[in-house]
């Protein structure tokens, strides 16, 4: 019975622990693919041995076309347009400097077809720079009903620490 009690107890902590990570902002997203804040606006400063926490609301696409009209995101060309995405992960955020680590809303940094989302990316950067990001993502493709695994990147962010 104990053993039972801790499983539970354990599980009920690493949920908790996933629905505190970030807050999405639907106000600023639209029912498309979309990022708040945009790569134009980009992240906010940080400061050198300070905490730093920066949130990033997104809607992941339902489609390719979705991906390749906005331009924000590059994917391999050989994806086709209007192929249903059905799944999406974030796999890593490359570039983030020392103290830095990002977190998602979701366990596993994984979504379902067409949801909202977000990432939070917070610590105390150890190390004063431009650190250019970028977002490596997989997703799921139904190609003429058969899963493709996608392998796409979103760059254009970067954190300054001051």
């Amino acid at each position: 019975m104990a053993k039972y009690t801790v499983t539970f107890l354990l599980s009920l902590l690493f949920s908790l622990s996933y629905s505190q990570t970030c807050t999405i902002n639907k106000a600023q997203l639209r029912q498309s693919f979309s990022l708040y804040p945009s790569k134009a606006q980009n992240l906010a400063k940080a400061t050198l041995n300070k905490d730093y926490t920066q949130t990033i609301s997104f809607k992941f696409p339902n489609s390719t076309t979705e991906i390749f009209t906005t331009k924000i995101i590059d994917c391999p060309s050989y994806v086709p347009k209007g192929v249903t995405i059905s799944d999406v992960k974030i796999t890593a955020i490359d570039g983030l400097p020392a103290g830095i680590e990002f977190l998602c809303d979701k366990p596993e940094c994984f979504w379902e077809e067409a949801t909202f989302g977000c990432v939070c990316i917070k610590g105390k950067p150890t190390q004063a720079g431009t650190y250019p990001l970028t977002v490596k993502v997989e997703g799921i493709a139904n190609v003429l009903f058969m899963p493709i695994s996608v392998g796409c990147t979103l760059s254009g962010y970067s954190l300054n620490v001051e």
